[in-house]
């Protein structure tokens, strides 16, 4: 028991003290909240969709991409590193990628999650 509270002291404290946007904050809605939401949930509650990155995904396919997305009634990405992606993944040009679909996502009123994976085997970030 003593194990438990330890670790959700230092696995939720840190996430509710530090968070910097409201969205990133835990809440626990009310009934009559929730049900008030329910049909058009805030962005943060909505449903994710795993976005797969594979071959040059650039601006135009970022900004494609986000606009079918957000079309389909998904209000967050979970961007997946996918192969043959130019320059790689954890590059510069990986992360300045990220950057701009987290700008463009926000223009859209979506959320953007990172997978940390980098593809096969589970947790080997791509080979590094």
């Amino acid at each position: 028991m003593r194990r438990m509270l330890v670790w959700l002291m230092l696995t939720l404290l840190p996430a509710a003290v530090f968070a910097a946007e409201p969205w990133q904050k835990l809440s626990n809605p009310s009934v009559a909240e929730a049900a008030r939401l329910f049909k058009s949930p805030p962005p943060e509650y909505g449903v994710i969709l795993w976005w797969g990155w594979d071959g040059d995904v650039d601006e135009a396919i970022i900004k494609r991409d986000l606009d079918n997305i957000k079309a389909h009634g998904f209000t967050q990405v979970m961007i997946e590193a996918g192969y043959n992606m130019p320059g790689g993944y954890l590059t510069d040009g990986w992360f300045n990628r990220v950057a701009l679909a987290v700008k463009e996502a926000k223009a859209r009123g979506m959320r953007v999650w990172v997978e940390d994976e980098g593809k096969y085997p589970s947790g080997f970030a791509g080979g590094r």
